[in-house]
């Protein structure tokens, strides 16, 4: 990526993105005999299909999944990138981020504590894992994660 596009790259996750520790299995939708998996997640999302269609090009990864809305919303377009995909995006962008700056160096110590166990993904309950899920997750909801109740 040339310097601009990083630096819109980091604008775009900055406002209208999010980087985040997405946790699947374990529950009633989607049961694990394993127990919970954790992958790391950034996605953009907007309503214009251009601006999304533009973080894919200047990266290269991701897909673009659509969420059709009841009148009068519109529709929603999301650029998603997830697993080991996310690492190298961040690791340009980071110096270019400033509100989702904290959620990327959360992100970058759960990718260490996933690479350690799997490829992609870790299926266990490590405690820091776990804390990290959350702490990202109050993070993205714009809540005090201090004040939360792990």
């Amino acid at each position: 990526m040339k310097e601009w596009e990083r630096a819109w790259l980091a604008a775009a996750i900055d406002g209208e993105g999010t980087i985040s520790l997405h946790r699947n299995g374990g529950g009633k939708v989607r049961p694990s005999l394993r127990g919970f998996s954790y992958a790391p997640i950034v996605l953009v999302c907007n309503t214009n299909l251009d601006f999304c269609k533009f973080a894919q090009k200047i990266t290269g990864v991701g897909r673009i999944q659509t969420i059709k809305r009841k009148a009068p919303y519109k529709t929603l377009y999301r650029w998603v990138v997830t697993g080991r995909r996310c690492k190298p995006i961040l690791l340009e962008i980071c110096p270019y981020l400033i509100i989702k700056e904290k959620h990327a160096f959360s992100l970058f110590e759960a990718i260490g504590w996933i690479e350690k166990n799997t490829r992609n993904t870790a299926h266990w309950h490590e405690a820091r894992l776990v804390e990290l899920h959350h702490q990202l997750y109050f993070f993205n909801t714009n809540r005090r994660f201090e004040d939360a109740v792990l």
